[in-house]
């Protein structure tokens, strides 16, 4: 970023590349919790570890809510965040907001053709998720929860069930009647215990019921 005479900040622009990808070291992979909730304690219990993300090319746009894109970001560390590279690419400026914080983030890896990436903080002041599960102990037909950001309506829960799990080009899908739209991109996919199970990442257009997520274990490898 420059600064012009009259002091403004500016954005240079950015080259729209992202870093390489660097999974999240797999020590860090927490165990999954078990004890089942219900709806209210769900959320209370999950949604701390979800932040809206606003992506722009320049401070201005910020201000002014013009050619934002808006998502979602799921904590994982203290420290670091998992969204859609669909969300962040090519904005420089990103920053994450909860109620009335508002925090600027970086890239730290990304991966375009799977859509994974990692944002992370400079400090250590994120809630993360408490638990995760691994794809090839989820079932079809399992209740599952979203929390994500559509619209830029904060941290808005979702319902539904796991409706299939698929395995393509070597990334692995969680399919899902849970509710997504725009906005979703980068929200968690959560089991009925609070366990983050994948990251929402897109509808398959001109279908119902037909959204996946991400299985949040590739993010580590």
């Amino acid at each position: 970023m420059t600064s012009s005479p009259t002091g403004e900040v500016r954005s240079v622009p950015s080259d729209s590349r992202l870093p390489d990808w660097r999974p999240i070291n797999p020590a860090l992979y927490p165990a999954a919790v078990s004890a089942a909730k219900g709806g209210a304690e769900f959320f209370q219990f999950a949604s701390g570890s979800v932040w809206v993300v606003s992506a722009v090319s320049s401070f201005r746009e910020l201000r002014v809510s013009g050619n934002v894109s808006l998502g979602t970001a799921v904590a994982i560390t203290q420290s670091e965040l998992l969204t859609n590279c669909h969300v962040v690419k090519g904005h420089p400026i990103i920053t994450i907001k909860k109620g009335q914080v508002i925090r600027q983030v970086r890239v730290q890896a990304g991966d375009e053709r799977t859509d994974r990436c990692i944002l992370s903080t400079k400090g250590r002041y994120l809630t993360p998720v408490a638990g995760m599960r691994r794809f090839k102990d989820l079932k079809v037909g399992e209740e599952v929860y979203t929390i994500g950001s559509p619209g830029g309506f904060e941290r808005t829960l979702g319902y539904g069930i796991i409706s299939g799990l698929r395995t393509v080009e070597g990334q692995h899908l969680v399919q899902t009647t849970a509710q997504m739209s725009s906005g979703s991109s980068g929200g968690g996919l959560f089991d009925k215990s609070g366990n983050l199970i994948g990251i929402t990442t897109f509808i398959l257009r001109d279908s119902q019921g037909l959204n996946f997520a991400i299985a949040v274990e590739d993010f580590f490898r």
